[in-house]
């Protein structure tokens, strides 16, 4: 009697894994010369899932634990080349891991059966094309071809052109654009250009330029920042101080005001004395006199209290 394992029609780990690799190939790691082909992406996948299943003892890995360590790989072959190849010349991380996902997804379709005619030749037909990660998607022309418009091309040092309105930061190298352009003609994982000891002694080079602009920027924003600081602190001083002038001013307005206030009764004092003579203490007791309470009592109570 069969087990459970060995039922009609179920699709073990071994198999679906075995019509991946018939159709793109065994898994193996990037050529280190090359930037990666969508076929190159795949089999490097398929070495990652391989690698996570034996260790975390699963029956199947998800792509998107595949695509995040894939990732970071295709991103170290781009910068092989030119150390400017990240955003935004390049995608970000998160929108290559997209690209991956949306790759294995497409390729598993057609392993599974699910595809199209169509989508199955489309598929077949891209496999041995470039993994492209630049956000510059203009074509761009080698100096021999008709439309290049190249004015000269035995002397024309970055052997490619491009019509390109992309905005500044996103542009390709000039001096990358016909590796590029060959890169993106390619049919297979091997190119016309693949890259040197030359390509990684520019890239070292481009590196330390990268580091030393990235050291400037960071210290000039230190700068900034503790000159902000240090003017913060300079206006909270300048608070604390004018706050004590202000007090300081208020106690001064008010001991001038009771100054004021004794020389105005001092002046009227001496002009009663003057004018009224003896009569003058009378009428100084009559300003000092408290206004006189009235009378609120019924007329009635008023009179008994008067006979009292």
């Amino acid at each position: 009697m069969s087990g459970p394992s060995s039922s009609k029609g179920m699709r073990t780990r071994h198999q679906s894994g075995s019509k991946l690799t018939e159709l793109v190939g065994p898994g193996k790691e990037f050529i280190q010369s090359e930037v990666p082909t969508l076929r190159a992406v795949i089999q490097q996948g398929i070495l990652i899932k391989e690698e996570l299943l034996v260790k975390q003892d699963k029956k199947d890995i998800h792509v998107f634990e595949v695509a995040v360590k894939l990732v970071p790989m295709i991103v170290a072959q781009w910068q092989k080349s030119n150390a400017k190849f990240c955003p935004p010349v390049t995608m970000q991380d998160i929108s290559i891991k997209q690209k991956v996902e949306r790759l294995w997804k497409r390729v598993e379709e057609v392993v599974r059966g699910r595809a199209k005619k169509g989508e199955k030749e489309k598929v077949f037909e891209l496999l041995d094309r470039l993994f492209d990660i630049t956000t510059c998607n203009h074509i761009i022309l080698l100096c021999e071809e008709a439309d290049s418009q190249c004015k000269d091309p035995k002397t024309c040092q970055s052997k490619a052109h491009i019509k390109c309105d992309c905005a500044r930061e996103n542009k390709v190298p000039i001096m990358e654009l016909q590796w590029l352009a060959v890169q993106r003609a390619k049919r297979e994982e091997k190119s016309k250009m693949m890259m040197t000891n030359n390509d990684k002694d520019e890239t070292e080079r481009q590196r330390k330029a990268e580091k030393r602009k990235k050291d400037q920027i960071e210290a000039e924003e230190n700068k900034k920042n503790k000159r902000e600081e240090e003017e913060q602190l300079l206006a909270g001083q300048n608070d604390q101080f004018f706050g004590e002038l202000d007090i300081d001013g208020e106690v001064e307005e008010e001991k001038e005001a009771m100054e004021q206030e004794e020389d105005v009764k001092l002046l009227v004092d001496n002009l009663l004395k003057e004018r009224l003579g003896d009569l003058a203490s009378a009428v100084e007791r009559y300003l000092n006199r408290p206004s006189l309470r009235r009378n609120t009592m019924p007329v009635s109570n008023t009179a008994r209290a008067s006979l009292r």
